[in-house]
C-alpha cells in the first residue's frame, strides 16, 4: 500500500519504453495539443472524396481536416475560401499513439470569412 516514485531522466527513458525521443523542433504546431478544442482561421485548399477530407491551409502549412460527420459534401462550397474552422486537434499516429508530428483537425463547423461583396469568379454577372 506504499507508493514509491523515482525521477527518470531522458537518458534512462530508453530502458522503459521503445518510443523514440521526439525532437520538439520536428513537431508542427506544438501548441495544438491532442484533444484540444480550437478555432482556426485559414483557407480550404482541396477536397478528397475518397478519404472524406479537406486540406486546410493554416499559417502556410496544409493540414488535413475531417468533418465530424464524415461527409465533406456540405462543405464543398468552402473550397478556395478563407474560413473559420471550429473543431478538435487529433495527433494520433499510425500506431494509435498520441505523438503525430503533424496535427489533423476534426471539425464540426466551417464558416466563410469573406463578405457578400466578395463573390467567386464564376458567380459574377456582367451587366449588358
Amino acid at each position: 500500500s506504499k507508493i514509491e516514485e523515482e525521477i527518470i531522466t531522458i537518458e534512462d527513458r530508453a530502458i522503459f519504453t521503445s518510443e523514440e525521443l521526439e525532437n520538439d523542433e520536428d513537431v508542427l504546431f506544438p501548441e495544438l495539443i491532442h484533444g484540444e478544442s480550437v478555432v482556426l482561421e485559414g483557407e480550404v485548399t482541396r477536397e478528397n472524396k475518397t478519404s472524406n477530407s479537406m486540406g486546410f491551409k493554416y499559417r502556410e502549412h496544409i493540414l488535413t481536416a475531417y468533418p465530424i460527420t464524415g461527409n465533406i459534401v456540405p462543405f464543398k462550397q468552402m473550397l478556395f475560401n478563407k474560413c473559420l474552422l471550429t473543431g478538435v486537434v487529433d495527433r494520433i499516429d499510425e500506431e494509435g499513439k498520441i505523438r503525430a508530428k503533424r496535427p489533423k483537425l476534426i471539425f464540426n463547423h466551417l464558416s466563410p470569412l469573406s463578405s457578400d461583396d466578395e463573390r467567386d469568379l464564376f458567380d459574377r454577372k456582367e451587366n449588358p
